[in-house]
């Protein structure tokens, strides 16, 4: 896969990948909404997951929640025929994703026969930390983004992805200086600034080697943060990361995606401005694109574009040092 670094090496551009005739003709299965609000209600007369193509399933999730702890336990069964799912227990389908932004690439779709919307759940956070914690590569990444921040379908599902074809196998903001805001028993929870990184970013840190309390506390840590943006209708996108024993998860706040063919700036026209790319990997569809686009301009497109204001950054700053477990 092509690689262009942009100096001073804290953006990529990627050539994505060759896309098979499934691929083209799946591709046209994702009408574009309209009228997005973050909290979109589930429109069953739309594409979602259920209407996947049954050899589109990898594998199927269950979890089930525990009479005596009420924390959910996360298993993996590779026969969907054979699996047997008590109303106890959530269905999640792993999912080959049909366009794929690189090797490997899949979807996760949680609780899928409750037809949620894309609307991140304390079960969705939980289940992608379950996955961090299932894949032992360091490269492995769980992505969301929101409604308006370049999510295709309104059906709740999140991604996974390996970054082997990153330098050092991370997002460029992870290598983003942090500021610390504050701690809440187990969790941290840092700042990504202005300063740092084109787009501010909200970090929240836990260490497993505390035990499974650890995992817990990261998901509601989590949620507070993201439900305070939800409710205040501010897209946003998100990956989690495992570094060893240590968990973390980049929320990212922004503005609503505008669309592709009313940005201003030439050189990044065409670009949609999801997880991936909020986070510096930047994937190109057309050859003309990756020769074209330049970093000072996708910068540009990041601060103007897609960063929230620093009045809204700071109320939730506020929200984050406010929070208590």
């Amino acid at each position: 896969m092509p690689i262009r670094f942009f100096p001073p090496n804290i953006l990529f551009v990627f050539g994505v990948l060759t896309r098979s005739p499934l691929t083209q003709a799946n591709n046209k299965r994702h009408e574009p909404m309209k009228n997005l609000t973050v909290n979109t209600e589930f429109d069953a007369s739309r594409f979602n997951f259920n209407k996947a193509n049954s050899a589109e399933v990898m594998c199927v999730l269950t979890t089930h929640q525990d009479a005596n702890t009420q924390r959910n336990e996360t298993k993996f069964w590779f026969d969907e025929k054979s699996t047997e799912i008590s109303e106890a227990q959530q269905q999640h389908k792993m999912l080959v994703n049909v366009s794929p932004l690189m090797l490997g690439h899949f979807i996760v779709a949680p609780n899928i026969a409750a037809n949620l919307p894309q609307v991140l759940t304390l079960d969705a956070v939980r289940l992608a930390l379950d996955l961090l914690l299932e894949f032992s590569r360091t490269d492995f990444r769980v992505l969301f983004n929101s409604l308006g921040a370049w999510a295709s379908v309104n059906h709740l599902h999140i991604h996974g992805v390996f970054l082997d074809h990153v330098q050092e196998g991370a997002f460029p903001i992870e290598h983003s200086r942090t500021s610390h805001l504050s701690t809440s028993s187990l969790v941290t929870f840092e700042e990504i600034s202005r300063s740092g990184y084109p787009v501010p970013t909200i970090v929240t840190t836990v260490d497993t080697v505390t035990g499974p309390e650890a995992v817990f506390q990261l998901s509601r840590a989590v949620m507070a943060v993201v439900q305070y943006l939800i409710d205040s209708n501010i897209p946003h996108n998100l990956f989690f990361v495992r570094n060893g024993t240590v968990l973390r998860a980049f929320i990212i706040p922004r503005k609503f995606q505008v669309p592709m063919v009313t940005i201003e700036l030439p050189e990044v026209c065409g670009v949609a401005v999801a997880v991936c790319e909020v986070a510096g990997v930047v994937i190109c569809k057309y050859d003309r694109m990756f020769e074209n686009i330049t970093g000072e301009a996708y910068v540009k497109h990041l601060v103007e574009d897609v960063a929230i204001e620093d009045s809204i950054f700071e109320q939730i700053k506020s929200v984050v040092c406010a929070y208590r477990l």
